[in-house]
């Protein structure tokens, strides 16, 4: 009897575990059966992580864009206002170049008026001239006008072609070049005729005549002078 319950007893001490093994595959029983709710509640903590990083990262990207936004509107309007400053001056610019080609236009018309003016005056000394009725009646233009208003001799060009209609159409229908060496020749002719008066020996100043008024012919008169004297003839020889 004491036999058996010694055998019975080694048996049961050869089945018993020891603390640390007993630890151990409890252990393992718990990993392999979890807690439901345990397991939920790590899930939620991890995809909360999950989208706390998630919206931190949308944060940091939208404010990086806002920012650069903010600059490319900042660079843009300085832009703009440096075209719209540029622009700005251009027009003033391209104003002020209008005004001045306009008083330019201006005082050569008027200069122009004043020496065509002038040159018909002279004419209408010379001869018969209108200057109205020469500048409707006859084509004018280019060189023959160049000539009219810059020569020395322009009137006497100018009551010359009133008086010959059909030669002042002939140069006008020449070119350029030929209406200019028209107009030398018409120069060389009162030239001529300039010297060949001056030649001409001064009249004899009638006695008591001095302080009449009457003016007397010299080789050093200018036209001006010799216009005069020209138009006191003509009186002479109405009278």
């Amino acid at each position: 009897m004491s036999d058996e319950n010694e055998v019975v007893q080694q048996d049961a001490a050869e089945n018993a575990l020891d603390p640390a093994q007993a630890k151990a595959e409890e252990t393992v029983t718990e990993t392999e059966t979890p807690d439901p709710a345990q397991e939920k509640a790590e899930a939620e903590a991890r995809a909360a992580k999950r989208e706390a990083r998630r919206e931190r990262k949308d944060y940091y990207e939208l404010k990086a864009k806002a920012e650069y936004l903010e600059r490319e509107l900042r660079r843009r309007e300085q832009t703009a206002n440096q075209e719209s400053q540029s622009d700005d001056v251009d027009d003033i610019d391209a104003r002020v170049e209008r005004k001045i080609a306009e008083i330019r236009a201006k005082e050569a018309e008027t200069e122009f008026a004043t020496k065509r003016d002038k040159v018909f005056a002279k004419a209408a000394e010379i001869g018969d001239f209108d200057g109205e009725d020469f500048l409707k009646s006859y084509k004018v233009g280019g060189v023959t006008a160049d000539a009219i208003l810059n020569s020395e001799h322009g009137a006497r060009i100018a009551q010359y072609l009133y008086e010959n209609p059909d030669e002042a159409d002939r140069i006008a229908t020449l070119s350029p070049y030929g209406q200019g060496k028209e107009m030398t020749k018409l120069e060389d002719k009162f030239s001529t005729a300039s010297v060949k008066k001056s030649a001409a020996p001064a009249p004899i100043k009638p006695v008591g005549s001095k302080g009449s008024g009457e003016i007397v012919y010299r080789p050093d008169m200018s036209d001006a002078e010799y216009n005069k004297w020209l138009d006191q003839q003509h009186k002479l020889k109405r009278g």
